[in-house]
């Protein structure tokens, strides 16, 4: 919900918890009674003091709804005019949240602006199934009760059913009148289905995942909406003038346990129905888990910027109650989002609900992780935030789909030398820590971690670290992963070099590069803040600058910094007091800051820290480079921090050589638990100048061939021109996308020779011969076919080429003579290069041209033969954007040719 300011950011009205709100809800539950009928009805949103909502409850007036989700534990009510008039009149206490409810709904046109109606959502997703035949496959999981179809997107890559290592669902619209939910899962369809095969990521993910999108659960209710009414229920007629049944208290589960949750009240926004699963609409979720068995689920509505998890029909705490809440904290940290259940932030109650449903209605022993997003601050958020409250919530569908099956991430790494002056040097140890959080809502076996590198300028001495398994959502410590190694050169040859590190477990295989600087000092200053002066900090909440006094801690005994680190300010949370919630949000955002020229990038800061455990308290470091949030570290226990403690944070894989950075450090409070917060001072960012991926210059072998009986190989020679030792690389790609990079230290005037086979083993791929300054070297590549004891010079191409022209191919069916061409995307940007084949005949006339995408880093082969038949020609090979490579082979009988390239520009 909105947070209305005038001063300093404090409120301009104080809410306070009352030990009498679920008395409140008992009472607002059973005697409230709305009191619209009809379409022109205005109703306004309003937040009132709990005290007083005992007073407005015990006398019934008309015209007065519960809502749902509470703005800062005052109950929000849907009030009409005349119900507003009782308030005012009464002198009861309130905050007007919303002065017309449909407002925003007025405003759209009759065919809801950028909103999809149901007709327009039903055609996105048969679009979307004719543009992603092998990705998508729509299903109708039932009907409404006015017969529509409910829609389901199926979305796998998986080539069979064993691949498939976690099922989820992501699912919008129980409610009418909450249509910002159906955009939220359309858009996560669309990211996924866009980035599937460009992204190894969302690659790797969908690959080993089944996920259901259900953007739309409730299309009569939505439809309904479309006609300018503002509904929540569906539209099932319930025989005495009142339509609807509200379908998240429709569910079996405590189904009309009380009237406090749900009510039995026909005219009721939260009318249950005659019978746990009467409507059609949540019969047809049962029959969707029955089938399919999702193991984690996310329910979408509006309003409130706030996530639920079970219970909800009751103020306990589930048996998986530390599981869940620490599965809220870790999907929503990105969002911002508040989380909690009805026993820590005192929510309303609802019974028959979803997510209590999924997780106990089968049993504990099929229990559904379930979480319920609460999202925006109006009901009818207007249509030009529905860009950013999709893409506020994307990351939280994309760890839903991670937690359904086996992920592991790294969270965070450091280097530590053995003797730590900020350089490597030659032979000195040091070592390699990683951090890796599981992302699993299931408990993982065995894990082996490995790491690797190709450069002779280091050495890992134990490259391979078997653990037992990890707990679910368990974040391993570097003190159970951590790899020594020894740099074998430093200062005489500074690089950055790159290390494999490959996790493993159940079917679960990732590789992640990470940069460890060799003989070059690691923290070069950035940026720098100390707090003394106002460095433009973009503060919301209650964060503060200034001088610490060293109160608050009544919690824990933990009181804050009575002192800075150095000088005299820092920023707090309080200054001289504690933190607590609910709803307790802060968010501190550094200026913009460029780290162009650096790499290894590090964000380090001295903190001061007191805050409860992961149900109640979340501190979230994130760093944004590309105008999306992306989570650096975040607290998963009670910090009791007695002094300042340096931190120091990796944010290279987002910072690294980008002009536009921002830090931001956030903590949530949703207990009244009271601590002392959050201090921090002498925030920096450190890294090294010299950067492996935009120093590097590249030459293009556009042909690396070998056989697995060493008939075919192709050698590389690289002679080092030069009177100073020189780092070589040769990076080869295959055709399934797989990189493997070998690098050696050429001694002056000396040659390195790289052989396919020995590197690659079998296969058809290419590879680009990086060095800093390719000019040092002399280059040569040859095909070696041993079938015919010949030898055949392959043509190196500039890397910045975007055309080849190739003479002369050759195709011959009769004879079984065929050209092949080889076409690969070495571009250093991720995208698509778009590549025109065009071919002549020997006597200049056009035979024809074809037209190729390729995803960066992709190789393909394309049998000449079959696209411009037989005959003697030319090639002219196009394309877009830079890095082309493009070689052609002749078979003439057992013997190979390779083709004469012309490149330019």
């Amino acid at each position: 919900m909105r947070e209305l300011y005038f001063d300093g950011g404090r409120p301009w009205f104080s809410l306070n918890s009352s030990a009498a709100l679920l008395g409140v809800l008992v009472v607002l539950g059973l005697f409230l009674q709305p009191a619209w009928g009809s379409q022109d009805a205005l109703k306004m949103v309003v937040a009132v003091a709990p005290d007083d909502a005992l007073e407005v409850a015990a006398l019934g007036w008309p015209g007065i709804e519960l809502a749902g989700p509470f703005f800062d534990s005052w109950p929000v009510l849907i009030v009409t005019e005349e119900g507003l008039r009782r308030l005012t009149t009464s002198g009861t206490s309130y905050v007007m949240l919303e002065a017309d409810l449909t407002r925003n709904l007025r405003a759209l046109d009759s065919d809801m602006g950028e909103y999809h109606t149901f007709d327009e959502t039903s055609a996105e997703l048969a679009r979307l199934e004719s543009e992603y035949p092998d990705l998508l496959e729509v299903r109708s999981i039932g009907q409404s009760i006015q017969g529509r179809e409910i829609l389901a997107a199926v979305v796998s890559g998986a080539d069979g059913q064993d691949a498939v290592r976690g099922t989820c669902l992501l699912v919008g619209l129980h409610h009418g009148r909450e249509i910002v939910s159906t955009e939220i899962v359309l858009y996560a369809l669309n990211y996924v289905l866009e980035l599937y095969g460009t992204d190894f990521e969302i690659t790797y993910l969908l690959d080993s995942r089944e996920v259901f999108f259900v953007p739309m659960l409730n299309p009569d209710g939505h439809v309904r909406v479309e006609s300018g009414w503002d509904w929540r229920k569906n539209m099932r007629d319930n025989g005495d003038g009142t339509l609807g049944v509200d379908l998240n208290r429709n569910y079996s589960y405590q189904w009309g346990c009380d009237d406090v949750g749900s009510s039995a009240r026909t005219s009721s926004e939260t009318y249950r129905g005659a019978a746990p699963f009467s409507e059609p609409e949540t019969q047809a979720m049962r029959s969707l888990r029955d089938a399919e068995h999702y193991n984690v689920s996310l329910s979408f509505h509006s309003f409130g910027n706030v996530i639920f998890y079970p219970w909800s029909f009751c103020d306990e705490f589930s048996p998986d109650h530390a599981l869940q809440s620490r599965f809220a904290s870790i999907i929503s940290a990105e969002s911002g989002y508040n989380y909690g259940n009805t026993g820590i932030l005192e929510f309303y109650k609802a019974n028959g609900e979803f997510d209590d449903w999924n997780y106990a209605g089968l049993g504990l022993e099929q229990k559904v992780f379930g979480l319920t997003f609460e999202v925006g601050d109006v009901y009818y958020e207007p249509e030009q935030r529905i860009q950013e409250l999709c893409e506020q919530n994307l990351e939280c569908c994309i760890q839903a789909i991670r937690a359904s099956g086996p992920w592991l991430t790294i969270e965070q790494f450091k280097i530590a030398e053995e003797q730590p002056d900020g350089t490597i040097r030659a032979g000195e140890r040091f070592t390699i820590e990683l951090l890796v959080q599981s992302l699993s809502l299931t408990e993982l076996g065995p894990i082996t971690v490995s790491c690797t590198t190709d450069s002779p300028l280091i050495s890992i001495i134990e490259p391979v670290i078997i653990l037992e398994g990890a707990e679910p959502l368990a974040r391993l410590a570097p003190s159970e992963c951590r790899f020594e190694a020894i740099a074998l050169l430093g200062e005489d040859l500074p690089q950055v070099v790159p290390l494999g590190i490959d996790i493993e477990t159940e079917g679960f295989n990732r590789q992640v590069e990470l940069m460890a600087p060799v003989g070059v000092e690691m923290c070069e200053d950035v940026i720098a803040w100390d707090f003394e002066d106002d460095a433009g900090f973009d503060v919301r909440g209650q964060w503060h600058r200034g001088t610490p006094h060293g109160g608050g801690g009544r919690y824990n005994g933990g009181p804050g910094p009575d002192e800075a680190h150095s000088g005299e300010r820092v920023y707090g949370t309080n200054m001289d007091g504690d933190v607590s919630g609910p709803e307790g949000r802060f968010f501190l955002m550094t200026p913009a800051f460029s780290c162009e020229g650096f790499s290894c990038t590090r964000l380090s800061f001295q903190r001061w820290m007191n805050v409860g455990a992961w149900d109640h308290y979340r501190v979230f470091v994130s760093v944004s480079a590309d105008g999306r949030w992306h989570g650096v570290w975040q607290s998963l226990e009670e910090a009791t921090d007695s002094e300042w403690r340096a931190v120091s944070l990796d944010i290279s894989r987002w910072a690294d050589d980008c002009d536009e950075v921002r830090v931001r450090f956030s903590l949530l409070a949703n207990s009244a638990e009271a601590y002392s917060g959050l201090y921090l001072d002498d925030v920096a960012v450190t890294g090294c100048r010299l950067s492996l991926s935009s120093d590097l210059q590249r030459m293009i072998i556009p042909l690396v061939v070998s056989t697995s009986d060493g008939m075919l190989d192709t050698i590389v020679i690289a002679q080092n021109k030069t009177e100073e030792p020189k780092l070589v690389q040769l990076q080869f790609r295959g055709r399934d996308g797989t990189r493997r990079t070998s690098s050696a230290v050429v001694s002056p005037g000396g040659f390195e020779t790289f052989s396919a086979s020995a590197e690659v083993g079998e296969g058809l791929s290419c590879a680009a011969l990086c060095s800093q300054d390719i000019g040092d070297f002399n280059v040569s590549a040859f095909l070696v076919d041993l079938n015919s004891s010949s030898v055949f010079s392959i043509d190196t191409i500039p890397e910045d080429v975007r055309s080849i022209d190739l003479h002369v191919y050759y195709v011959d069916s009769d004879s079984g003579a065929e050209s092949f061409l080889l076409l690969s995307n070495n571009s250093t940007e991720q995208g698509i290069m778009n590549v025109n084949v065009a071919a002549t005949d020997a006597g200049g006339n056009p035979m024809g041209s074809v037209e190729e995408s390729l995803l960066t880093g992709a190789v393909e082969l394309i049998p000449l033969g079959g696209v411009f038949g037989p005959g003697l020609g030319v090639l002219s090979v196009r394309s877009d954007v830079e890095g082309l490579g493009a070689c052609g082979l002749i078979t003439l009988g057992n013997q190979l040719q390779i083709m004469r390239a012309f490149c330019g520009n």
